[in-house]
């Protein structure tokens, strides 16, 4: 009677072990890899990459006092958000200290809106007023310009009109400039706090899954023509909170000491749908417009986006919406010409 091969059972398990353990490493590689290309040098530094969050879950909002306003973003803050450094001033803002009082012989600008003016995903230099600031100083020297960046993250359009009345104009601006992308134009409020949702660990997270998932929702969505002409903006406003979000601003400029001008901030040519709806309802209410998002539909959709996986706007993007912003304001003569144009 025959035997059998000598240690083929210990065989069969070593050689499955070392399958385990290629796969493993192969895995463990993969995800390196992932992660290298998503944070670069940053990839294993827990205090950066657990800032890749959405502003619900992160550290850095507190609840307002104002019951139309569920957050604002706490003061004093010296940390990171979307892998970015994140300061705050003494007032709660994304910018350096400015006194309530406006300076003598300086031309304020208000910039309020949602994450597009915050700066979400951009360090504060690169945003777009911050970008127009240094351009006006320097260009229209020795005439003065300061840009105040109101932005919060994740606020509607009702929570931005809220923030002007309760907020902005206690600071005086000569111009209110309202920037907003798409997803400012959504229905219903944003609950803040962390508790209120589930625990989010970016640190722990798989990228190797999170760019499996991605490549195969694009292959489907290339593979639908109806969702690949779907536009995100579908799902956010109707004409009702267009003509809402007008007749709440054109209130605003009605009794409001500054000038108002709407700028439609969106990088994705995906909003050209939204973007003329918004300009339509705007001209009925006699609301100055601006669209920003008009250069980006003549040009590839190339490095306009922060992040791989968060399509915030670049600090290119920022660049072109402060070059079509600027363009727009001098054009339509809406700010100082010299000396004796300034607010006083």
């Amino acid at each position: 009677m025959s035997a059998g091969p000598v240690g083929a059972p210990g065989s069969a398990k070593r050689l499955l072990l070392r399958i385990l353990v290629s796969v493993s490493l192969l895995a463990v590689l993969l995800e390196s890899t992932m992660r290298l290309r998503y944070f670069g040098l940053d990839s294993f530094n827990y205090a950066v990459v657990d800032s890749f969050v959405g502003i619900r879950y992160s550290d850095i909002v507190q609840p307002s006092s104002d019951p139309e306003r569920p957050y604002e973003l706490k003061p004093n803050l010296d940390t990171y958000f979307k892998l970015k450094r994140f300061r705050t001033s003494s007032q709660g803002l994304r910018d350096k200290e400015y006194s309530i009082a406006k300076p003598d012989r300086v031309f304020r600008i208000a910039v309020v809106g949602a994450s597009y003016v915050m700066g979400s995903g951009v360090d504060a230099e690169d945003t777009f007023h911050s970008v127009l600031e240094d351009q006006l100083n320097r260009d229209r020297a020795p005439a003065r310009f300061e840009l105040m960046n109101f932005g919060v993250g994740g606020y509607t359009a009702d929570q931005v009109l809220a923030q002007v009345k309760t907020k902005v104009l206690s600071y005086h601006p000569d111009l209110l400039l309202v920037g907003s992308g798409a997803a400012v134009y959504r229905r219903g409020g944003l609950t803040p706090l962390r508790r209120s949702f589930p625990a989010d660990y970016p640190f722990f997270r798989s990228y190797l899954g999170l760019a499996a998932g991605s490549w195969l929702r694009d292959r489907a969505r290339r593979g639908s023509p109806a969702a690949a002409e779907r536009s995100p903006s579908d799902s956010f406003a109707t004409p009702e909170l267009i003509e809402h979000t007008m007749a709440g601003l054109a209130s605003i400029a009605r009794t409001a000491p500054a000038k108002v001008c709407l700028a439609f901030l969106e990088h994705r040519v995906d909003g050209r749908r939204l973007g003329s709806e918004i300009a339509s309802s705007a001209g009925a209410y006699g609301l100055f417009f601006i669209d920003a998002s008009e250069p980006f539909r003549r040009q590839p959709q190339v490095d306009m986006c922060a992040h791989p996986l968060d399509c915030h706007p670049s600090a290119r993007a920022h660049r072109i919406f402060a070059a079509a912003i600027l363009d727009a304001l001098e054009t339509n003569d809406l700010l100082p010409h010299d000396e004796r144009d300034r607010a006083p």
